[in-house]
């Protein structure tokens, strides 16, 4: 009787307490390391945000719309390598949500979305924000579960979790409002150390990758976001090789303009010059580059690839090799097995072509003319920005720009690569400065992108964020207005009526200045970078659009 009485209690001594389905929640992606919550308030999720407001371990981020807390959990994922999470109430809540998503679904990066959903009772009827959200998100998330049971949060999580993670993907979560108050007495998965870690390098392919390289006369490197924390190694294979380097704007920066290989981005954005090389070489070396711009350079280049993922391999018959595994650990092997002496008529071609580039260059940055050129701008920025800063970009006519004008020297970029939305600057930006306080944190916006998340300076404000805003203000959705005249089309609807941008940050309470004089622009862009606090620079700029934009593409390429 003695002994039944001991098993009984301890049985009950190592039993879970009872414990809400909110608290777990929290409780298990603290487990799994998340650090923020993003999103917005809503009815169906008010137990949660209550248990948020009782605890310290994760920290909810209140953002002004939904997408927003998309956007800045997706930013999260692509800085960290981490999970993101948002959170949104049903219905409008979720249907907000979904373009923050998409960005993440778009560049593959770990997000996982939670959303309350009607009670339970109500699912399945013409309830008020009731919308089956499984067949909603369907073609975003590679995982979405509905919690119908208390006992089933923890395993329904951990495969949320699990499956964002490991396909780097956006999943989902949707819990009945009912159900967030309801305890259960399962135990949390602990914490796992190997959540994140990657399957080792396979280098079986390495001989017959260095075996091309090494036959090589005219040799390029297109380089990519995959390609990040790879300068040096980048650098000693260019010139083992003999190779000019060319990069999308993901990469930019992770090779500076300043190094004597570069040639710049390739794109509507890119140089003539390495589109022009790119053309003209008879094998590429690709690293970290899930975009192949066919576009701008031929088809029939033979290529080895260098990929993290597998399903980002370019099968096409013009692979020659692939190299599965972080470029860190492939590159300096495949450095120790290239033999060839660089070609001396090659080289002198990339050095031609890059002193060509920087003379057009600095024609375009030099501009003096009104409304301000988008090179001028993108100059000023080069001197002002700080070598170790994040970037933020949102998506436009600037953003080419950007990419074509900015001089890099180790900046961090982030911006929406694949999804390309508007709205993604400012949200990105306020991502980038909470989780890198030190770090200086600069969003280069277009009017059309900045005024679909204006309502985000308040959370630039609530959360004391010291991000600087530079806003290319045309009037005008460039991009779809100069596509439009080179079509032959009206362009009817790409004109926008713009409030004062400077004044409504000061309506919000950051300091904000209006520039139209292109003299002026430096002093106005250095001050301000070195001033405390979040600021707002309104630039009145001109709509021309790139050399390389696609409407001109058949013919300047």
């Amino acid at each position: 009787m003695l002994f039944m009485q001991m098993q009984a209690y301890l049985k009950e001594a190592t039993m879970q307490s009872p414990t809400t389905v909110a608290q777990t929640i929290i409780d298990q992606l603290h487990e799994f390391g998340v650090e923020y919550i993003f999103g917005v308030s809503g009815d169906a999720i008010l137990d949660l945000l209550h248990s948020l407001a009782q605890q310290s371990k994760i920290k909810f981020i209140s953002t002004r719309h939904e997408s927003a807390a998309g956007f800045m959990a997706s930013s999260y994922a692509k800085l960290t390598g981490k999970l993101g999470v948002c959170v949104a109430t049903s219905g409008p809540g979720m249907a907000n949500l979904l373009n923050g998503l998409g960005d993440a679904y778009s560049d593959k990066v770990p997000v996982l979305a939670i959303t309350g959903q009607v009670p339970t009772p109500k699912i399945g009827t013409e309830a008020k924000q009731y919308v089956d959200q499984q067949r909603f998100i369907e073609p975003l998330a590679a995982y979405s579960g509905m919690v119908s049971s208390p006992d089933s949060i923890i395993q329904l999580l951990d495969r949320a979790v699990r499956t964002a993670i490991k396909q780097k993907a956006v999943t989902h979560l949707s819990v009945p409002k009912d159900l967030f108050s309801k305890t259960h007495t399962q135990d949390l998965i602990p914490e796992n150390p190997f959540l994140y870690r990657q399957s080792p390098s396979d280098l079986s392919n390495l001989s017959k990758a260095a075996q091309f390289l090494n036959q090589c006369n005219k040799p390029m490197i297109y380089i990519g976001r995959g390609a990040q924390g790879c300068r040096q190694e980048i650098r000693r294979l260019a010139e083992r090789l003999g190779a000019g380097v060319v990069s999308t704007l993901g990469a930019k920066g992770i090779i500076p303009e300043s190094y004597e290989f570069m040639l710049g981005g390739i794109g509507e954005g890119g140089s003539e010059q390495a589109a022009t090389l790119l053309n003209e070489c008879d094998g590429l070396l690709m690293i970290g580059a899930m975009w192949y711009p066919k576009t701008f350079m031929s088809t029939s280049i033979p290529f080895v690839q260098i990929e993290l993922e597998p399903d980002h391999i370019h099968f096409d018959k013009n692979l020659y090799t692939a190299l599965i595994g972080d470029a860190q650990e492939i590159l300096g092997p495949l450095e120790n097995q290239i033999t060839r002496t660089p070609n001396a008529l090659w080289l002198n071609q990339i050095h031609s072509a890059r002193a060509e580039w920087l003379s057009q260059m600095s024609q375009e940055q030099n501009d003096a003319s009104t409304p301000i050129a988008p090179a001028r701008i993108m100059s000023a920025l080069s001197k002002a920005v700080n070598s170790d800063a994040i970037i933020t970009l949102d998506t436009g006519d600037h953003t080419v720009w950007f990419n074509r004008s900015f001089q890099t020297d180790g900046q961090e970029l982030l911006f929406s690569g694949t999804w390309r939305t508007l709205g993604f600057g400012l949200p990105a930006a306020n991502a980038a400065q909470l989780l890198y306080p030190e770090k200086q944190v600069v969003a280069v916006v277009g009017d059309g992108g900045f005024a679909m998340n204006l309502s985000e300076l308040a959370t630039t404000v609530a959360y004391r964020l010291p991000v600087k805003m530079v806003v290319l203000n045309n009037s005008s959705l460039a991009m779809e207005k100069n596509k439009m005249k080179y079509m032959g089309l009206d362009p009817f609807g790409a004109d926008l009526v713009n409030p004062l941008f400077s004044q409504v940050a000061v309506a919000f309470g950051i300091p904000g200045i209006r520039v139209d004089d292109p003299n002026q622009l430096d002093k106005v862009i250095t001050e301000s970078m070195q001033t405390p606090g979040p600021v707002l620079i309104e630039v009145i700029s001109s709509t021309q659009p790139t050399p390389l934009s696609k409407v001109k593409a058949a013919v300047s390429v």
